[in-house]
């Protein structure tokens, strides 16, 4: 006769309950300018973080499905049954923000992009939610589609200052709106967020950028900058983008938050040109006095702070300059 473990259901869940796969895709999110798109690839150890939805929560702490071979399992068990999970993807710093059904995620308000691999850092700052259902023990591998919870940007910055400019850092900063810090992941199967309160937001993204070269005058030439931020629903105010070069040097610009679009999911691209009328002045740093310096307007004249040497540079009312390079004032006739 058979043996008692050779008569049972193959696909009965046991004492111990069952551990499941799931495969995961991303619904693509076009740019509203052109018809590129910008999909996740999954890497080996990415992580999903699980939870069952609805009154029945067996799974009320984020279980971890961590990614290889095409598809996401975890070694946690659960007992039989049919179960609605909610699903989220961020990368493995975010952890201590997916304990439960409450989950969080953070936007890094400083983001680094390293111009040889430029997309890498998006997918450390980006989420994706998506909400499917299983059946335990498993006859098929489960499957989730997966929502960008966030706004996606990449922008173009072109040069037309008429000399090679090496990009160091970008801003995008949108006064009294929460750009970046601690949101509350409310939604998985329509994706929407909310600033978690008593979190300090900020109001600007800051991209610091290596690598980043816009040769001059090339009107095809750009450098793509790319970065995550939360949408702006209902914001009417103006949008201002800040350039710094490696000498130092910003180029401010402002634009009228209509012309862009930052909705939740989206992909979006947009333009800036550095051009020398939106280089922004040098701070004045007040009157300096200087014996013997200048021989029409006596002692007093106006010190500019150069932003990357730290060195004065000095102006007469004969519009003389004049630098002060370790301790020693030198005149530029």
């Amino acid at each position: 006769g058979c043996q008692k473990n050779e008569m049972e259901d193959p696909n009965a869940a046991n004492a111990e309950g069952s551990t499941f796969e799931l495969v995961a895709d991303v619904v693509q999110t076009k740019t509203t300018l052109d018809a590129s798109t910008y999909k996740v690839a999954w890497e080996n150890d990415d992580v999903l973080y699980v939870v069952t939805a609805g009154e029945d929560t067996p799974w009320s702490e984020a279980q971890e499905f961590k990614y290889a071979d095409g598809k996401f399992s975890t070694k946690s068990t659960i007992v039989g049954g049919n179960y609605t999970m909610n699903a989220l993807y961020a990368a493995s710093s975010q952890k201590e923000y997916h304990k439960n059904t409450q989950t969080t995620h953070k936007i890094e308000s400083v983001q680094m992009q390293d111009c040889i691999n430029p997309t890498a850092h998006i997918k450390l700052n980006d989420a994706l939610a998506g909400t499917f259902t299983v059946t335990v023990p498993q006859t098929s591998t489960a499957q989730v589609d997966m929502h960008h919870l966030y706004t996606l940007m990449q922008v173009n910055v072109k040069n037309n200052t008429g000399k090679p400019v090496e990009v160091t850092k970008f801003e995008m900063t949108a006064e009294g709106a929460d750009l970046a810090g601690i949101f509350n992941v409310t939604s998985f199967e329509t994706p929407s967020i909310t600033a978690k309160e008593g979190e300090a937001a900020t109001e600007t993204i800051t991209v610091n950028v290596t690598g980043g070269e816009v040769d001059a005058g090339n009107a095809h030439n750009a450098l793509p900058i790319y970065f995550v931020m939360a949408p702006l629903k209902e914001y009417s105010g103006n949008i201002t983008f800040v350039v710094t070069d490696s000498d130092g040097k910003t180029y401010s610009k402002t634009i009228a938050a209509s012309d862009l679009t930052f909705a939740a999911g989206t992909y979006n691209t947009t333009p800036y040109t550095i051009t020398e009328a939106d280089k922004v002045a040098d701070e004045v740093y007040g009157l300096v006095e200087v014996d013997g310096a200048f021989e029409d307007n006596g002692k007093y004249v106006l010190a500019f702070k150069d932003g990357k040497s730290g060195d004065y540079t000095f102006i007469n009312n004969k519009g003389t300059s004049n630098t002060l390079v370790k301790d020693a004032l030198t005149v530029a006739n």
